[in-house]
């Protein structure tokens, strides 16, 4: 993956160091609170603490299970995503997951989680995955229609297994044909 791709607000893509966990940890616990806030109930959302996300992404990325990638501008991280081989069963060594993708609420609509799927396009194919996928809530419609927008398409799957219980749909990109 390269620093190729430029988001219109001037954000490069990289590959995340363990230093950034603190921010990318501080991203995800306010763009989970920003765009759950009407998905999900109120207690849900408090228990989601910075602390334990940055243990968590510190784990992701020194143990490179899951390769994240960041969108950075001259204020520091406004985004990430996380690539994994994909988690769902039966699915081919080819097809890889996004398993998660945030932006800073005040970043929003700015370009750069377009620049984040552009860069997972990228570490897709470098890593010989024909596919991606992803989940998102059946309830976030302004999701859904950004992944479709990036040529993303429902494929029929389904899921439950939330705590609190929510409804899951998988979206699918063929990384071919990028």
């Amino acid at each position: 993956m390269t620093d190729r791709w430029k988001a219109p607000s001037e954000s490069r893509v990289r590959r995340a160091a363990v230093t950034d966990a603190e921010s990318i940890a501080a991203v995800h616990v306010r763009a989970w609170r920003a765009a759950y806030r009407t998905l999900l109930p109120p207690a849900v959302l408090d228990q989601v603490d910075a602390a334990s996300r940055s243990r968590q992404w510190r784990t992701h990325i020194e143990s490179g299970a899951r390769e994240v990638l960041v969108a950075v501008t001259e204020d520091g991280i406004v985004g990430f995503c996380s690539l994994a081989p994909s988690r769902d069963a039966g699915a081919p060594a080819t097809c890889g997951e996004i398993t998660a993708l945030y932006v800073e609420p005040s970043s929003w609509r700015r370009g750069h989680g377009r620049g984040l799927i552009a860069a997972a396009r990228d570490h897709a194919a470098a890593r010989g995955w024909t596919e991606l996928t992803l989940w998102v809530l059946s309830s976030n419609q302004p999701a859904r229609e950004f992944y479709v927008s990036l040529g993303f398409e429902h494929d029929g799957a389904e899921k439950n297994e939330s705590e609190p219980s929510l409804a899951e749909a998988r979206y699918r990109f063929l990384v071919l044909g990028c």
